[in-house]
């Protein structure tokens, strides 16, 4: 029996309805197996699609079809620890929002999201970005505030066309001294971070328009070096 037929049978739609109505969690895996055989009827796309646990089950069970129209996915406020592989399918995706859930790595696939402009990785249990992030080249807002970080994410320098970048709120001890190449970068927030050291790496970068350094424990002698290096940026302390 093909997927097609499947897809199309009312009595495979009904009893998927009814083990994803169960609200018993073994029941809808159940129901994401079963259509990993015969396919998504196309009864349930639209409740499924429009559903964040749904969205989230399809990238688990490789269901990607549904979603590879999507531009933006928000999953915020869910216990997901490791996003799917499968997420570097849905190559039409420009903004990605993985917002307050319990992130502890992103697959490699993430590189693969080559329209992807926006990523949001705030409040998650992050210890690094995967190197294949540099594949990412038309980036132009990171976001990894409130995370635990405790090396700055080389593969941030590698991406090309990066405008905002936020590391504020993580583990961070040494900016890289390549940091100053980014030349399109705007905005930077690191405050929130056990650093010291920062002038010798900031002062080269006079193209910055904002940057935080909150909770910083700079000398006063720091603090008057950043003003007068850098008079055109807005510098929040």
């Amino acid at each position: 029996m093909n997927n097609e037929y499947l897809k199309n049978d009312p009595e495979f739609t009904e009893k998927l309805t009814q083990l994803l109505d169960s609200y018993d969690e073994a029941s809808i895996h159940l129901a994401y197996q079963l259509m990993q055989g015969g396919g998504i009827p196309n009864e349930l796309v639209k409740r499924i699609s429009d559903d964040i646990h749904g969205k989230i089950l399809c990238l688990e069970y490789h269901l990607t079809d549904i979603l590879k129209h999507l531009q933006i996915l928000q999953i915020h406020d869910t216990i997901l620890q490791k996003l799917p592989a499968s997420i570097g399918e849905l190559h039409n995706l420009m903004i990605l929002e993985l917002i307050n859930n319990q992130l502890i790595q992103l697959p490699p696939t993430i590189g693969r999201l080559s329209q992807l402009s926006d990523l949001q990785l705030v409040a998650n249990n992050l210890t690094s970005l995967p190197d294949e992030m540099a594949q990412l080249h038309n980036l132009e807002k990171l976001n990894v505030y409130g995370n635990q970080l405790t090396e700055f994410p080389m593969a941030v320098l590698e991406l090309p066309n990066l405008e905002s970048l936020n590391l504020g709120g993580n583990q961070i001890t040494e900016l890289p001294s390549a940091l100053p190449q980014m030349k399109k970068l705007r905005n930077l927030d690191i405050g929130t971070n056990p650093l010291t050291q920062v002038v010798s790496v900031l002062t080269q970068m006079p193209h910055l328009e904002m940057v935080s350094l909150s909770g910083l424990k700079l000398s006063k002698e720091a603090w008057q070096t950043l003003k007068i290096k850098l008079p055109f940026t807005h510098i929040i302390r």
